[in-house]
């Protein structure tokens, strides 16, 4: 079984993980982060003090990966562990028509559709785990945007469908192997007869 990372954005398998009174948390094999596996919290209306005051974005500078903040002095992401003077944007890129429609999406980001439409292309160009590690920025840049962290998750549960399909059954060719096992025999079977004519009655 495999999951989608919430710190480093990879797909791994699940390997390591600990149970705490929340539910279960997942250690990614790669990047060491925690990532919580428990039932979702139940949706509550938001205190009045809550919308009156929402929670502030954190500071940055961010990691242009992961999107968590970072001291400007830090040579690496604490969170994704990705050293900033090594990354190349063009590793994060994606096929040029879907960056077109993310340029667009974001110019309409409260657009359900749009993001509808960008997650169907972006599964089939393979592309999905970029698309949920875009939301995922997003979500962490501003903790009250609520289209990001939906379609963060939407984009992990899709990519969680991908690994979980059955998979085809090969058919049974034992009967096969079987009957060519036994041509086989056959055939030699002749060729031993043929030999032995051969030999007991010389011309």
């Amino acid at each position: 079984m495999k999951y989608l990372c919430d710190s480093c954005s990879r797909l791994v398998d699940v390997s390591e993980y600990t149970l705490r009174s929340g539910g279960l948390v997942l250690i990614c094999p790669v990047c060491k982060m925690e990532s919580s596996a428990g039932p979702p919290a139940p949706r509550r209306n938001a205190p009045v003090i809550e919308l009156a005051r929402p929670k502030p974005p954190p500071e940055g500078p961010f990691c242009p990966k992961c999107g968590a903040p970072h001291p400007a002095e830090q040579p690496s992401c604490a969170k994704c562990g990705l050293t900033f003077a090594l990354f190349n944007p063009e590793h994060l890129a994606l096929p040029a028509p879907l960056e077109e429609t993310w340029t667009a999406l974001v110019a309409a980001w409260s657009d359900a559709a749009r993001h509808e439409a960008f997650l169907e292309e972006c599964h089939q160009a393979g592309v999905l785990i970029e698309a949920a590690r875009r939301y995922r920025v997003r979500s962490e840049q501003d903790p009250g945007d609520s289209a990001a962290a939906l379609y963060r998750d939407e984009a992990g549960r899709r990519l969680m469908a991908l690994t979980t399909l059955p998979h085809e059954e090969e058919p049974d060719l034992t009967w096969v192997k079987v009957v060519m096992a036994g041509v086989v025999v056959v055939a030699c079977l002749a060729l031993v007869g043929v030999i032995f004519y051969k030999l007991t009655h010389p011309v």
